[in-house]
């Protein structure tokens, strides 16, 4: 099956900002380049694998380029990049509707970083205001991020902007070792529209039946099932 063409990006930000393409970031003093922000193409993932690792997050471009490759087809998802006058990228910033059951949909900063040669010249804040245009166009009505408690000048960058501390907290991580083929873990499918559940085996799509019995569902038609919440078959 072809991949889903990607929403143009540049249009979604073009509603939320008419004059994006036109914007500017000056830096100080005078006589130093002009940045305009863009967004994200593929082509640009070295470059974006470079900068994460400047914040000690180090990943290869071939994973980047995978993963820009999917966040391009979603239109939850809006990565950005300040481009200089020289046509270099000197950052980037990736927002994402986030959906919760007590929050609501919000808009979650997923990553936001600036050239270390190119901070405190206003980049970072037009990043972060183009964020904002996008998650009011959106209808959202809140904009989170995290921010790591060693990282004291982004903290008074991000409360410059009007962000409030709301805690402090300890974060939690597990690596999951891959599933084994013959797991009797399954996976129930819910129906977006009339709550049917199908359940069917890890891997194996949705069959041509189970396809036809919500046909007249839009948001079936969409998305066939969602996988909802995983179940473990006990002995």
């Amino acid at each position: 099956m072809d991949a889903p063409e990607p929403p143009d990006i540049a249009q979604v930000l073009k509603g939320a900002l008419p004059t994006i393409r036109k914007q500017t970031v000056t830096q100080e003093p005078r006589n130093t380049p002009h940045f305009y922000i863009r967004p994200a193409r593929v082509d640009w993932t070295p470059r974006i694998a470079e900068l994460s690792l400047q914040i000690g997050y180090p990943v290869s471009p071939d994973v980047v380029r995978a993963r820009l490759k999917t966040v391009l087809c979603d239109e939850d998802h809006v990565p950005i990049v300040p481009e200089s006058d020289g046509k270099q990228i000197v950052g980037r910033l990736h927002a994402t509707v986030s959906r919760s059951l007590v929050d609501g949909l919000t808009c979650q900063i997923a990553g936001l970083v600036v050239d270390e040669n190119s901070r405190r010249n206003g980049i970072g804040r037009a990043l972060m205001q183009h964020a904002e245009a996008w998650a009011a166009h959106r209808g959202l009505k809140s904009v989170s991020l995290r921010s790591n408690i060693v990282r004291d000048g982004a903290h008074t960058f991000y409360e410059r902007l009007g962000y409030e501390r709301v805690k402090t907290q300890h974060a939690y991580r597990k690596r999951l070792a891959p599933q084994c083929t013959s797991s009797p873990l399954h996976d129930l499918h819910l129906c977006c529209v009339c709550q049917t559940d199908t359940v069917q085996k890890r891997h194996r799509s949705a069959t041509a039946d189970d396809a036809s019995t919500h046909a007249s569902h839009s948001t079936c038609r969409k998305t066939r099932t969602r996988s909802m919440l995983s179940v473990t078959a006990l002995p």
